[in-house]
């Protein structure tokens, strides 16, 4: 029987705590509701400034391609070779040759 008793009191502890809780938030629901909006703001913010930061990213790589190869060489630099090898490939790649590691490696691309 006490073992009952036990069982009895933590459900009607819990039950208390739960009720304590519903009636906190009903009480301050704006505030839980200022808090959540808050939340979901910064995020977004997060996300839009993750793809911001993303695209121009990709706007500096693609910026270089398109430059003459003698004024990308001019340009490289540690911020260059470091967008410039962020490129993945998805699909099959075939290399005729040698390849050197030390120096930027031309590549086309087919469609």
């Amino acid at each position: 029987m006490d073992s009952d008793s036990l069982k009895g009191n933590r459900l009607q502890s819990a039950y208390r705590r739960l009720r304590q809780f519903v009636v906190y938030c009903r009480m301050n629901i704006r505030a839980i509701a200022k808090a959540a909006a808050l939340g979901v703001v910064i995020l977004e913010l997060g996300g839009i400034w993750h793809e911001i930061h993303q695209m121009r990213s990709e706007q500096v790589k693609n910026a270089m391609y398109a430059l003459p190869e003698e004024h990308r060489n001019v340009l490289r630099g540690a911020a260059a070779k470091r967008l410039e090898s962020s490129s993945f490939v998805n699909g099959e790649v075939a290399i005729d040759g040698p390849v050197e590691l030390d120096e930027p490696v031309t590549v086309e691309i087919d469609r």
